[in-house]
């Protein structure tokens, strides 16, 4: 249940908690390294140090043949592992993602693996997009986007859906509007609705974004004031900092 709920909006209450009882009866190495893997996350959104640092130090201990982790798994390991680097290093080196890529190759030519590759990228997409390597973004959706209508049965399709808010982010940052906004308007917000707080706080801000090209500030500043609302009404700091960093530049464009 737990491996397949991963419950991101709630991941400071409900289902944060729950996962200490996880770990008292799925102890084993895999089991440790997801539930670690999202108890990471969950420190790194509300900006706790202390407890995100144990949980990074506890992930990098694991004796485990990553080779042998499910690429679903794997890619949330990974990007938990950026959004703390992000957080509280600022940086996140490019030996990292080298490193973090080798697994493709093997996931692509692995038997066990070889149709559940493309969990890994969705996993890493809100990574990827978050510290700013778009280009990653824009070539995990290329790996993803020929067998996009297959994986939207899959019972993560949601996340698949999701994807198209970084996707569209990376295409409008990259300079390219009009490949961001074609998929930007292309999303299904009845699936990306099912994620509530952490979709929608991210897809307002990518909004926001468009509105600002547009020159449409008033309305650009309301839709970053509803992530701002959801993300405080969900704890989620780090998150809305990106709102905050959003709105400082739209009410500079403004004035101007």
């Amino acid at each position: 249940f737990f491996e397949y709920c991963d419950d991101l909006d709630f991941i400071n209450i409900f289902y944060g908690d729950s996962l200490l009882n996880y770990l008292l009866y799925k102890s084993t190495d895999k089991g440790m390294m997801f539930a670690h893997s999202i108890l990471l996350t969950k420190n790194v959104l509300t900006l706790n140090y202390s407890n995100a640092k144990f949980h990074y130090d506890t992930l990098n201990k694991l004796n485990i043949d990553l080779n042998q982790v499910h690429p679903k798994l794997l890619g949330k390991t990974i990007a938990a592992k950026v959004y703390f680097l992000l957080a509280f290093e600022h940086n996140v080196p490019l030996s990292f993602w080298d490193k973090s890529l080798e697994f493709e190759r093997k996931f692509i030519y692995s038997n066990a693996y070889k149709n559940y590759y493309q969990q890994f990228y969705i996993e890493l997409m809100p990574a990827t997009s978050l510290a700013q390597r778009y280009d990653l973004t824009i070539y995990f959706w290329g790996k993803i986007f020929p067998h996009y209508d297959k994986l939207l049965e899959q019972v993560w399709g949601s996340d698949y859906e999701r994807s198209k808010i970084f996707v569209a982010n990376a295409y409008l940052e990259l300079g390219q509007y009009q490949n961001g906004i074609n998929i930007f308007n292309s999303i299904h917000l009845d699936k990306i609705n099912n994620f509530r707080a952490i979709s929608n706080s991210l897809y307002y801000i990518t909004l926001s974004k468009f509105l600002l090209i547009d020159k449409k500030f008033t309305l650009a500043l309301e839709t970053l004031d509803k992530s701002i609302f959801i993300s405080k009404s969900y704890n989620l700091p780090f998150l809305e900092q990106f709102a905050e960093v959003q709105k400082k530049k739209i009410v500079e464009a403004s004035n101007n």
